[in-house]
């Protein structure tokens, strides 16, 4: 079906290898954190989003809503929001998330190839 390998994960106990419907919710506050460090977002300055957005980030394209969210908040910085600078900012979005969990995917490959769990 179309789930992502969370919902696999929970609720069936197994995560496919290949899932063109894999995906990841965050919120709309890591995306305005990311613009914020990077100064891409004017100070002082409401930004005409719902706080309550979440951003969903799919495996093989974002939610379209997702990019506009993206080029809305761009369109109100410094940087022109094209669709070259909006996968730029929705890539380093998920290098940031990825950047939080303790292990990388090589570290969690050799755990998974380890005597333990082969």
């Amino acid at each position: 079906g179309e789930h992502s390998n969370g919902h696999f994960a929970q609720y069936y106990g197994f995560v496919p290898r290949r899932n063109q419907w894999d995906s990841l919710t965050l919120p709309l506050s890591h995306l305005v954190d990311l613009l914020d460090a990077n100064a891409l977002l004017p100070t002082g300055r409401a930004l005409d989003v719902d706080p309550s957005t979440r951003l969903e980030l799919r495996a093989p394209v974002p939610h379209p809503q997702t990019f506009e969210v993206v080029r809305s908040l761009l369109a109100v910085g410094p940087l022109e929001p094209t669709d070259a600078n909006t996968a730029s900012i929705l890539s380093a979005l998920c290098a940031m998330r990825l950047s939080r969990f303790e292990t990388d995917a090589d570290a969690d490959a050799r755990l998974l190839a380890g005597p333990d769990l082969a």
